[in-house]
């Protein structure tokens, strides 16, 4: 049987990391795009927050489908609702966080990086 030359994902399906905090699914890996970017369902906890911080090689891009997300860039917070989409380029300082007993649900684009690439590999030897 030939390979496919497409991927698809079901609901719930992908390589998962449930961590304490969120539970993320690997939709499209590096590998799947000649690592240009990856695409992740990331499902935030209540628990969820992320402190401020920046990467230096890579862009993050968040799409919100559920619940709302609140970004502190730049200096700046701002509440993303389900349909916002909220891009950070490489050197922007930021944080996440989810109002007082939140969930959410987002998708994250990123340009690849080292990190991403060895986690995707972990699941998919």
């Amino acid at each position: 049987m030939p390979e496919k030359r497409y991927r698809f994902v079901p609901p719930g399906g992908g390589p998962n990391y449930d961590w304490t905090r969120d539970h993320t699914f690997v939709k499209v890996a590096a590998s799947d795009t000649g690592g240009a970017y990856a695409l992740m369902e990331d499902n935030l906890k209540r628990e969820f927050a992320l402190g401020l911080h920046l990467h230096r090689q890579h862009a993050e891009t968040f799409y919100i489908l559920d619940g709302v997300v609140k970004f502190h860039i730049d200096g700046d917070w701002i509440a993303a609702e389900p349909g916002a989409c909220v891009h950070i380029p490489p050197g922007v300082p930021h944080a996440l966080a989810l109002p007082t007993g939140g969930i959410a649900r987002c998708l994250m684009i990123f340009q690849v990086w080292w990190g991403s690439q060895v986690m995707t590999r972990q699941n998919n030897p």
